[in-house]
């Protein structure tokens, strides 16, 4: 019985030792970490783990104002839904000792992510490496986390101002928080395979001078409709559903 109950209390300890809990708020440090492009002035997480399932809460501050995300994972391997610029994203995330390890893809797009947490001995750094990798290119970042006091996170706690507030002439989706409405647009762009320029002026996003953005409200106007009459209001029809990358449509899909 003593022997029984030895290896089975050595089982536990090793399944603790292996799924450290990354709860807390923590914030980047910028010199130490390593990003793609020009890093941002700060960058805060917030991470909370019950059990199986890991939320992880982001704030960005850079040139172009403050980026937030949210991001939901399983950490038994079982796959999770979330966003990636508007696009749906698909996660697993599972324990590798005591590391955590995400493989994501994107819909519609060739792109990977793979993604490790590690935590320091201490608990106090958390290191998290990351790779996407598309059209045979790699992109890596590193972000070095430190631990701060649960007060620190009030920025990110706080309501994030709405797209009304944040930009000019904002209309269809005037009530999306600021981050969402950033994403939508580059979803729009990525499914049209067009730049910025092709529905605003530059320097000049709130003009209305360029036809195809009045045509672009239009469209969503219709996806709204669709998506509410047809699917109970859930999103399965967005700009890609017809468009597959290219401005014209490619597919017109029977409703």
């Amino acid at each position: 019985m003593r022997i029984r109950f030895s290896v089975a209390l050595f089982s536990v300890c090793v399944l603790f030792s292996q799924a450290p809990n990354l709860t807390g708020v923590w914030k980047a440090n910028i010199e130490k970490s390593k990003f793609n492009g020009p890093p941002p002035t700060e960058y805060l997480v917030i991470f909370d783990q019950q059990d199986s399932k890991l939320t992880e809460k982001t704030r960005a501050l850079g040139p172009h104002g403050e980026q937030r995300a949210s991001f939901t994972y399983n950490t038994d391997g079982k796959p999770s839904m979330n966003s990636f610029q508007g696009l749906p994203m698909r996660t697993q995330a599972s324990w590798s000792g005591g590391v955590l390890v995400l493989e994501a893809k994107v819909a519609g797009r060739p792109a990977t992510i793979s993604e490790k947490y590690a935590l320091s001995s201490d608990g106090n750094t958390l290191t998290i490496t990351s790779a996407m990798t598309a059209d045979g290119k790699t992109m890596e970042r590193t972000l070095v986390l430190e631990k701060q006091p649960d007060s620190a996170g009030e920025p990110l706690r706080k309501p994030e101002q709405a797209a009304s507030v944040r930009f000019k002439n904002v209309q269809i989706l005037k009530d999306l928080p600021a981050s969402q409405f950033i994403d939508a647009m580059r979803s729009f762009s990525m499914s049209l395979g067009v730049d910025c320029e092709y529905c605003h002026v530059q320097n000049n996003f709130a003009s209305d001078d360029k036809p195809a953005k009045g045509m672009a409200r239009k469209m969503l106007t219709m996806t709204h409709s669709i998506n509410d009459s047809t699917f109970g209001g859930k999103m399965e029809v967005r700009c890609y559903t017809c468009h597959r990358g290219q401005a014209e449509p490619q597919s017109r899909p029977a409703f």
